[in-house]
């Protein structure tokens, strides 16, 4: 394999990445989203700059798939990739959006969560002070690759 080659590698390995290049394109994807209030402090902690928390308030996404059940939010995150020595190689704040949303159903209704602590997504960090609201859907949709709006070590 030569230089170039590895160079153009958009996952590891180069040779048999895990996953296609994106975007990536999602059908009778089924979401279900709780808002809830939660510790402003606790929210502050965990919420890099330059993002402001004006409200404590959380949208805890749970996404069923069909080899697993998780969480997130496609809106923003800080991505932190270590250097071999274990300092931050790439620290950035990344925005991704969903485009080409085509709507199957959507319902609301009351809802109830209940986190749990885990060491790997430790979101019971972010106590349920009291559930907002809470929607469901399905929907086909694409996710764009992402943009760096913020590189924390340049």
């Amino acid at each position: 394999m030569k230089i170039d080659d590895v160079r153009k590698a958009f996952a590891m390995p180069a040779t048999s990445p895990a996953f296609p290049p994106g975007p990536y394109r999602f059908v009778q994807r089924e979401f279900v989203i709780i808002t809830y209030r939660t510790d402003m402090d606790a929210l502050r902690a965990v919420v890099p700059e330059p993002l402001e928390v004006t409200q404590p308030l959380v949208k805890y996404e749970f996404i069923r798939m069909p080899d697993s059940t998780g969480f997130g939010d496609y809106t923003e995150s800080g991505q932190v990739i270590p250097h071999v020595d274990g300092t931050p190689r790439i620290c950035e704040l990344v925005r991704y959006h969903m485009v080409d949303i085509d709507l199957k159903g959507a319902w609301t209704g009351p809802a109830a969560l209940e986190l749990h602590p885990h060491a790997l997504a430790p979101v019971a960090a972010l106590p349920v002070r009291e559930v907002v609201s809470a929607m469901h859907y399905i929907a086909d949709m694409t996710l764009q690759l992402g943009t760096v709006e913020l590189d924390y070590l340049a």
